[in-house]
Order: C-alpha cells, then structure tokens, then sequence
C-alpha cells in the first residue's frame, strides 16, 4: 500500500533528492532515469565551499577512484544506466552532500543530489494516514487533501524506504519521467487535492509521503 503525506525540505539553500540515513555499508543510488548514451560519471562531495572528486566512471578508460576513496567505494553494478556508489565501512566524516553528475548524448547533464545524515536525525515518524491500494502494472493515483483557499507554496511528494527518503516530484518542478502532477481538484468535502499519478506501478514503490 501506499501512504500520503505532506513536507517541505530543503538543506542549506540546495534541493536534495535523496536523504540518506548513515549505517557501516551506505549505498547511494543513482540510476539515470532516460534512454540515452552515457558518456561519462563523476561523483563528488560537497566539501564546505568546494566540491572534491571522488570517483570517475567512462564506458572506454573504465573507472579511476580518488587515493582518499580507494578501498572504501566500490560500483556494485555500474551498468548502463545504474552508477551507484556503496562504501565498504562509512564513518562520521562520510555525512555531508553528494552529487551524481552523468553526462549524456543526446540529453545532456543529469545530476542528482544524495544527502548522508546521522543516524539521530534521520527520522520518518509521520503516520500512515491514507492508504492506497495498487495493482503491479497499473498507473496509480496519489492524492493530497489540503483546505480550500489556503496558499500552497510548493507540493513534495516523497518515497520512504527504511534508510532513505527520495524526492520523487517537486511541484511546479517535476523530477521523475514515472510520475504526473494533475494538478489540484475539489472535492465534495471542501478541500482542494494534489494528484499525483504513478505510471506502470511495478509493485515496489512503498510508502510516500
């Protein structure tokens, strides 16, 4: 089932699509989301008022790991599209921001911001209040109720999995090639709704909020 929630997020003035929490073997996903020729990977660490290198992927020199990463990341399956970083033991000093930037023909740049948290602070305490039932390859409708005539300043829908959050739309801006903003309808009990439709549902979605 499926769970509705409400939240507003964003650390120190950057969009973070994914938060996740810190344990002794973090992976951080990043799978291009589109069809199209990867030329190139970088991974880097937000590092006070720079960002340092920490990996490099190519389909031809294959993939070269900064001396201060080497023997703690490793790409599990660095497939065409799946260019995810795992550490083999994460410590304190790995909590900060990331940034998966992939380099593609015909689209361009693609980038998606992971934010590592301490354990304390990751926290999903919102209860399941609205649950939706789905079927596997069926679209899914998502709706968020709010009171008619209130001014909305932004709609985030999110993912919840047990050690990660990810920001699947952000409205007026639209993150995922799966999901839909319809826009906000009026219900017969006075309240206005965020619809959301999730396209083929492979079953595996979980929570959101």
């Amino acid at each position: 089932f499926f769970s509705v929630f409400w939240l507003l997020s964003n650390v120190e003035g950057k969009f973070v699509d994914s938060t996740v929490k810190l344990t002794e073997k973090v992976k951080l996903e990043c799978i291009y989301p589109k069809k199209a020729v990867i030329m190139q990977t970088s991974w880097m660490k937000l590092n006070v008022t720079h960002k340092e290198n920490i990996a490099v992927l190519h389909p031809i020199y294959g993939v070269h790991i900064e001396d201060k990463y080497n023997g703690r990341i490793y790409f599990e399956n660095a497939s065409r599209e799946d260019k995810s970083l795992s550490f083999t033991k994460s410590t304190l000093e790995d909590v900060g921001l990331y940034f998966c930037s992939i380099v593609t023909y015909p689209d361009g740049i693609w980038e998606k911001v992971i934010e590592i948290i301490q354990t304390d602070a990751f926290e999903v305490s919102a209860k399941q209040t609205h649950p939706v039932f789905a079927k596997p390859g069926r679209n899914v409708a998502l709706t968020c109720p709010h009171k008619t005539g209130d001014s909305v300043q932004q709609v985030m829908w999110e993912r919840i999995k047990a050690d990660q959050v990810d920001t699947i739309v952000l409205w007026p801006l639209l993150y995922s090639s799966k999901v839909f903003l319809q826009g906000e309808l009026k219900n017969s009990l006075g309240f206005a709704v965020t619809i959301v439709t999730v396209f083929d549902y492979n079953g595996s979605l979980g929570p959101h909020r």
